[in-house]
C-alpha cells in the first residue's frame, strides 16, 4: 500500500487531541482521517485561489469593497454576492485577503499574491494519502467546474451540480467508502448506539437518510454491539423519492430480518401533516440534516415532540470552531440554493450552514431539549485541531 506523501506526514496527530478521543475507537479518527481533513483543507483552498485568478480577482491594487462591490467591478452575477463571500473569507483565512468591517458591509482586499496552485499535485496527495478520497476530490472539482455560475447565474451550478450527470457525485460522496464522509456517520452511529444500549426494546425514526449511508452506519453499529435484536421499528424518512427508493431497495436487501420501514418526511414542513402517525420513537437519528433546515428551531422542536418520555435525538454535524470559519466542504454546499435558505437567528444561527457548538446548545435549548451534550467535546478539540468537524450532537 502507498503511504502518504511527504508534504502531508508533517501533520502527526497531538498527543493531547489522542487524549481527548481514546473513548472511541483507534480506527475512526486514525491518522489517515487527520491527514485527509489537512489535505482537504489545502485542496479547497487551491481551489479557491484558482478561482479568485479566474475571476480577476488577483489584482493587488484593487481598493478595498464589499462581495456585492467586486461583482459589480468584475462583471459577476449580483445574486451571487454571498457566494464570492465565501470565497474571500476562505482566502482571508489563509493571509491571502484582508477583511475590514467599520460598521458597513464587510470589504475585501487582496493584499498576498494569488499565485496559481499545484492542483494537480494536490490530487494526486490525497488519492496517495487514501483511495476513499476519490469522492470528495471529485465533488470539490465539480464545484470549482460550476462557479463560472458566478457569472451565468443559477444556470452553470444547477448544470454542473444538480443535473443528472451529476447524481454519481452525490451517491459517491454520501457513502461509506468515502473515507472523509464515512467518518460523520460512523460517530453518529456509535453515539446512537451507546444511547440504545441500556433498553430492552426500542424504536428509531431517522431524517434526511438519502441513500441511507446513515442508516447502514447505525445498523452496522447495533449488529457489532448485538443489539439488532431489540430493534422493533426503524423507520427511515427521506424527501427525496430517487434516493429514498434507492436506500430502500439496498437497506431492505441487506437487512432482510429486520422491521425496516421507509416513507417521505420533509423536516421543514409540519410533521403531523405529512401522513406521519402520532408515534413516539425512542431516538431520533440524522446525519448532515439539521443543519439545512429554513427554520432549525422550528425542526428541532418537531424532533423534539415525537421522542419518547426518555427518548434522545442524535444528530451527525460537522461543527465549525467559531462562527467565521468556514469547512472546507462547504465550497460545495454554498453554490446550492437551498445552502442560503436558512432564516438567521443570532445568536442561535448567525449564517447559513453549519454551526457552532454554542449555537447548536442554544438552539437545541430553545426547542425544548434540557440535556445537550456533544461527541466529542469540541469545545476542547478545537482548542488543539479546529479543523476537525466532525460531531455527534445528544439532546433530551
Amino acid at each position: 500500500m502507498t503511504g502518504p506523501p511527504s508534504e502531508f506526514n508533517r501533520h502527526e496527530p497531538d498527543p493531547a487531541l489522542t487524549a481527548l478521543l481514546a473513548d472511541f475507537p483507534a480506527d475512526l479518527f486514525s491518522e489517515r482521517l487527520y491527514r485527509s481533513i489537512h489535505w482537504a483543507e489545502d485542496y479547497v483552498l487551491a481551489l479557491t485561489v484558482e478561482v479568485l485568478r479566474q475571476l480577476g480577482l488577483d489584482e493587488r491594487k484593487q481598493e478595498p469593497a464589499s462581495a456585492a462591490g467586486l461583482c459589480c467591478a468584475h462583471d459577476l452575477d449580483p445574486s451571487q454576492a454571498s457566494r464570492l463571500a465565501w470565497l474571500l473569507e476562505r482566502a482571508t483565512a489563509a493571509g491571502l485577503v484582508t477583511a475590514t468591517d467599520d460598521g458597513g458591509p464587510r470589504t475585501y482586499q487582496v493584499t498576498a499574491p494569488l499565485v496559481s496552485p499545484a492542483i494537480a499535485r494536490l490530487a494526486a496527495d490525497g488519492l496517495s494519502i487514501d483511495p476513499g478520497n476519490r469522492p470528495t476530490l471529485a465533488l470539490l472539482d465539480a464545484a470549482a467546474a460550476a462557479i463560472h455560475g458566478l457569472r451565468e447565474g443559477a444556470v452553470g451550478r444547477k448544470t454542473a451540480l444538480l443535473g443528472a450527470e451529476a447524481v454519481g457525485l452525490w451517491l459517491d460522496y454520501f457513502n461509506n467508502a468515502n473515507l472523509l464522509y464515512a467518518a460523520n456517520n460512523r460517530l453518529a452511529a456509535i453515539a446512537a448506539v451507546s444511547q440504545l444500549s441500556g433498553k430492552s426494546r426500542f424504536s428509531i425514526l431517522e431524517v434526511g437518510a438519502g441513500a441511507g449511508s446513515g442508516a447502514e452506519a447505525l445498523l452496522d453499529e447495533l449488529d457489532r454491539r448485538d443489539l439488532q435484536g431489540r430493534l422493533d421499528r426503524y423507520l427511515i424518512t427521506e424527501p427525496g423519492t430517487f434516493f429514498r427508493r434507492r436506500g430502500e431497495r439496498h437497506l431492505k436487501q441487506r437487512s432482510r430480518q429486520l422491521p425496516l420501514s421507509f416513507a417521505s418526511l420533509d423536516i421543514d414542513q409540519p410533521w403531523a401533516e405529512q401522513k406521519l402517525e402520532d408515534e413516539r420513537f425512542d431516538l431520533i437519528f440524522g446525519v448532515n440534516v439539521f443543519h439545512v433546515a429554513k427554520n432549525l428551531t422550528s425542526s428541532l422542536s418537531e424532533a423534539r415532540r415525537r421522542l419518547s418520555g426518555d427518548g434522545v435525538l442524535v444528530a451527525g454535524e460537522c461543527l465549525r470552531p467559531d462562527p467565521r470559519t468556514a469547512c472546507y466542504i462547504e465550497f460545495v454546499f454554498q453554490l446550492l440554493d437551498s445552502y442560503h435558505q436558512a432564516e438567521l437567528d443570532p445568536p442561535r444561527r448567525a449564517r447559513p450552514g453549519f454551526l457552532t457548538p454554542e449555537e447548536w446548545s442554544l438552539a437545541l435549548s430553545a426547542s425544548g431539549f434540557s440535556q445537550v451534550t456533544l461527541l466529542p467535546d469540541h469545545r476542547q478539540t478545537r482548542t488543539i485541531f479546529p479543523q476537525l468537524f466532525i460531531g455527534a450532537l445528544c439532546g433530551r
